[in-house]
């Protein structure tokens, strides 16, 4: 059972948020699938660092980073090989 992280930028487009969902579903039951969606707005700082400090403990197989905040949380969080 592979455990892929998914990881999304809260500015993400119809599409993209469709494309995670579509993700979840079909690979939730063979795979542990877990979908984290970053911040926006005034508050955003605090609370992605607080993801980041969750993420530095998590560990995946594969995460896949949606749009450049995503994937510069992910560079600082080494829970795995990204994909972008």
């Amino acid at each position: 059972m592979a455990r892929i992280l998914l990881l999304a930028d809260a500015g993400l487009d119809f599409q993209g948020r469709r494309a995670i969902q579509s993700l979840v579903r079909d690979l939730g039951g063979a795979h542990a699938v877990r979908s984290v969606t970053l911040a926006a707005g005034a508050s955003a700082g605090v609370l992605n660092l607080r993801r980041l400090r969750d993420l530095r403990r998590e560990r995946a197989d594969l995460l896949l980073a949606w749009g450049l905040p995503a994937l510069s949380m992910a560079a600082m969080a080494p829970a795995g090989p990204i994909v972008f």
